[in-house]
């Protein structure tokens, strides 16, 4: 994303499901890193669906709290259906869309047949979850579809994520880089890979964070048990 980001420099960002919010926070986070002239909204219910599972009003809260405390007067968030939130946004507003949804192949072809007349000439499209083949996930079915119509790239990692670039490689840069990126199998695997590592390097640092905080608990742990054991061996000694 924040690669996306930095070449794009897109003016409005939309997110069509959030969450906690780890990709758009991330946009957020680009924006002022970079120093972006972009506008981003979020907009989800924050009550869940059949695939990501139904939640309670904690998501929406942690989410509501971190953008608040973190990127206050950074972006907007909706909590709107994504058909009735279509409604807020004028024809070719939006230059860069995340649609990350349902991911039945009805819904998320809704949602790219609501949003695809208010993305800019020059726009992209995310697809999240295209590698998926199970549970009735249908965003593949979707890419299949739409693939060949744009330039387009498809990361085959984790759960999948296709791009679609609108527009002309002389006045869309990321056209321009997807046609260098797919003119060959070879440039198309390196950028994919290259993107894959990037992520289990991320993934593996947060999760050995995350084993040493649980390490340093069970280390706390033992030296309590440790401690009480010592007071009760000088307990009984004394008697």
């Amino acid at each position: 994303m924040f690669c996306l980001m930095s070449l794009m420099r897109p003016r409005t960002y939309v997110e069509l499901g959030t969450h906690y919010g780890a990709s758009f926070f991330a946009v957020c986070q680009a924006i002022e890193e970079y120093k972006i002239d972009c506008f981003p909204v979020a907009i989800d219910l924050w009550v869940g669906d059949k695939h990501a599972g139904y939640y309670q009003e904690d998501v929406y809260s942690t989410f509501k709290w971190i953008h608040q405390n973190k990127y206050s007067g950074v972006g907007s968030a909706l909590r709107k259906d994504f058909s009735e939130a279509a409604q807020d946004f004028e024809a070719k507003s939006i230059d860069l869309i995340h649609i990350d949804g349902l991911h039945t192949y009805e819904a998320v072809k809704n949602d790219y047949e609501t949003w695809l007349p208010k993305v800019t000439e020059n726009g992209v499209l995310l697809f999240h979850d295209t590698a998926v083949r199970e549970r009735g996930f249908g965003v593949w079915e979707l890419w299949d579809e739409i693939k060949d119509k744009h330039a387009s790239f498809n990361f085959t990692h984790t759960h999948g994520l296709g791009i679609i670039a609108l527009g002309r490689a002389d006045t869309n840069p990321i056209v321009a880089l997807l046609e260098i990126i797919n003119s060959s199998k070879g440039s198309m695997e390196s950028f994919d890979n290259f993107f894959k590592l990037i992520g289990e390097r991320v993934t593996g640092e947060s999760l050995a964070k995350n084993e040493l905080e649980r390490n340093q608990e069970k280390f706390r742990t033992l030296s309590i048990f440790r401690s009480l054991a010592r007071h009760a061996r000088s307990f009984l000694n004394s008697r």
